[in-house]
């Protein structure tokens, strides 16, 4: 089942299947690419994300442009 990272709920680990929008080149350069896993720490504003060693702030309009498939 597919959705966005803005649709997690804090705890839940997902691994990314795209990411679009504006924003798409510079999180990859963060290393938020697609088949990458991550954590949702904090939903609000911003989103708290956890990629192995790293904890990213994401505005809810870079979220929203995030497709994850949620393990479990």
């Amino acid at each position: 089942m597919s959705t966005t990272l803005d649709c997690l709920s804090p705890g839940v680990t997902a691994t990314i299947t795209v990411t679009s929008g504006s924003d798409a080149d510079l999180l990859r350069a963060m290393g938020l690419r697609e088949g990458t896993d991550v954590t949702v720490r904090r939903i609000g504003e911003p989103c708290i994300v956890e990629s192995g060693n790293t904890r990213l702030g994401l505005a809810r309009c870079v979220t929203s442009n995030v497709h994850v498939t949620p393990h479990g």
